[in-house]
């Protein structure tokens, strides 16, 4: 992953801390959209019985 540090004249000008900037590997981009798929994945998991709410409340 590289990464580069924002041009100094233009945090300044905002007045705020100078932001660093990274770029992702094609490696790091597969690995982030198989983390995001299965995040997904696990919250469409059916609620667990107990954990269901009765219908009407």
């Amino acid at each position: 992953m590289g990464s580069t540090w924002e041009d100094p004249a233009v945090h300044e000008v905002a007045g705020r801390p100078r932001r660093r900037f990274y770029r992702i590997t094609q490696d790091g981009a597969v690995e982030a959209r198989d983390a995001l798929a299965r995040a997904y994945r696990s919250r469409k998991q059916p609620l667990p019985g107990w954990a269901a709410v009765p219908p009407g409340i």
